[in-house]
């Protein structure tokens, strides 16, 4: 069941162990809860397959899973949000990215817009109390009802999200909102170097962030800026292999059947499979350095410290 981890890995994850409740309805054991996380998340179906696998009935089953993404959504949710935390592997992260060609020697991540696709909220027994997150939910670009996460993917391999936004928001108005540039800043202001990320043509270009350039309308980009984005191409790729190998690895989300506004923890959710897939990461190679020649730094960063919310 723990195929993403692994049972001997499971023990490697100090703080998931510890999630075992007290109180005085129910208790679990702490491996279990991680098996039910695992199970629920890696695959699209319904809770009676999940209590099939684990063992318990359905309510028992039920209240597990909603205490951990509960725990993960109280205890790391601003720790998934923190981007200032790697800033003592920025230097490490520029250097080695400017080593492999890249144009850039202060870029030490990438920023995307990722949708988290839903259902169409309907009120009960049909009514209109929902019609409200039909509309703001909709994403004209996309076609269908959705939330929006700002997810910035470093070199490490770690990733940061911001969230959830409505489907209908750009993602120039929402990492203005997230307030990362300005985080970013601090950072650069602290370290004496302009740190930045990259990202597609819709991000606006600032000291902070670097977009791909796009031709106005009507008219063709030059020469030099088609090779630098042929040059940036080459680093955005495996970027968007390792959101598709997270959403393979963790494909509950991707059933967008399970997937329903006001009756269930969507948002909680998707921190969850981000925060599993952080730890993924550091206990095995992540995609992304795999495919740039592999991210080796001279202080990694280990699983304890990743999980001590303090930081």
């Amino acid at each position: 069941v723990l195929r993403n981890f692994g049972w001997l890995d499971a023990d490697e994850v100090p703080i998931l162990i510890t999630l075992g409740p007290k109180g005085s309805r129910w208790s679990a054991r702490a491996d279990w809860l991680l098996m039910v996380l695992c199970r629920r998340l890696s695959f699209p179906g319904r809770m009676e397959e999940t209590c099939k696998t684990v063992g318990g009935s359905c309510t028992y089953v039920s209240q597990a899973w909603n205490f951990v993404l509960d725990f993960i959504f109280k205890k790391y949710r601003f720790m998934m949000s923190n981007i200032k935390r790697y800033a003592p592997w920025f230097a490490e992260m520029a250097a080695w990215l400017w080593e492999r060609g890249c144009p850039h020697d202060n870029l030490v991540g990438f920023a995307d817009g990722t949708d988290q696709f839903v259902c169409r909220s309907i009120g009960p027994k049909g009514g209109k109390r929902f019609n409200i997150y039909q509309r703001s939910n909709y994403s004209a670009k996309k076609k269908r009802h959705a939330l929006v996460w700002q997810d910035v993917l470093l070199v490490n391999g770690l990733n940061s999200i911001w969230g959830p936004y409505a489907g209908r928001h750009h993602d120039a108005g929402i990492v203005d909102h997230t307030g990362l540039l300005d985080d970013l800043a601090d950072v650069s202001k602290d370290l004496g170097v302009d740190y930045a990320v990259f990202g597609d043509a819709a991000y606006p270009l600032t000291r902070h962030c670097f977009p791909a350039c796009k031709a106005p309308k009507g008219c063709k980009l030059a020469t030099p800026q088609k090779n630098y984005n042929l040059i940036m191409s080459r680093f955005r790729t495996p970027v968007e292999n390792n959101f598709a190998a997270e959403g393979q690895q963790w494909g509950f989300i991707q059933h967008v059947q399970n997937q329903r506004l006001g009756r269930s923890a969507v948002g909680k959710q998707y921190i969850a499979r981000a925060f599993l897939h952080n730890c993924y990461t550091l206990l095995y190679d992540s995609i992304t350095s795999v495919q740039h020649g592999g991210f080796v730094s001279e202080n990694p960063i280990t699983l304890e410290w990743f999980m001590d919310a303090s930081n």
